[in-house]
């Protein structure tokens, strides 16, 4: 079996980009077997190690009791429960977006309410509501801006298909102008 190219450069990362044998950073690097496949050893991070190949031609096959074998398992341990860690705070980045996603809904259904009345939101809201997650607009700012098209279309002066729309721009223009006076606190120095 051979050694993935996100594998290899996974190892590579691990042993920050310099070989474990002579901490050389300035030659070419391979990725090596710390114990040979002929000797048993698997082509898993745990058995990978970064080597220039001055180190991978001249060593001789390592053995499973050298102390670099066990060092090699303690990088390869702690770099996947880093990337585990890593994992886990996306994890929750997802459901901190999925709470967001259903608050934008039930303040979507709010806007409505007020005028006893009910119109589902476009197909495509949940992609809008995200990209709102991401950046972290308040709810109070989402509520306005569909309290203010909601009005518009209780006033006939757009249709209700297009309400959804309407307040997407109200946040964009809010964007635009929250942008511009993050440009001049920045120029300020404030």
């Amino acid at each position: 079996m051979t050694v993935s190219k996100r594998v290899r450069y996974e190892v590579l990362r691990r042993d920050g980009f310099k070989c474990r044998y002579c901490h050389a950073s300035d030659k070419p690097l391979q990725v090596d077997h710390v114990v040979p496949v002929a000797l048993g050893g698997g082509d898993g991070p745990d058995n990978l190690v970064a080597s220039c190949g001055d180190c991978n031609i001249g060593k001789s096959s390592v053995q499973p009791d050298e102390p670099l074998v066990e060092d090699v398992r303690k990088d390869a341990m702690a770099f996947g429960r880093a990337v585990s860690m890593a994992l886990y705070g996306f994890m929750e980045s997802a459901e901190e977006e999925e709470t967001y996603i259903e608050d934008v809904l039930e303040m979507w259904e709010s806007a409505w309410d007020k005028y006893d009345l009910q119109c589902p939101p476009p197909l495509a809201w949940k992609s809008t509501a995200r990209y709102w997650s991401k950046l972290r607009i308040p709810f109070p700012v989402v509520q306005n801006a569909f309290d203010v098209a909601v009005e518009h279309a209780i006033g006939r002066r757009i249709q209700d298909s297009a309400v959804f729309n309407y307040a997407k721009g109200i946040l964009n223009n809010r964007i635009k102008s929250a942008l511009a006076e993050a440009g001049k606190g920045v120029d300020d120095g404030s």
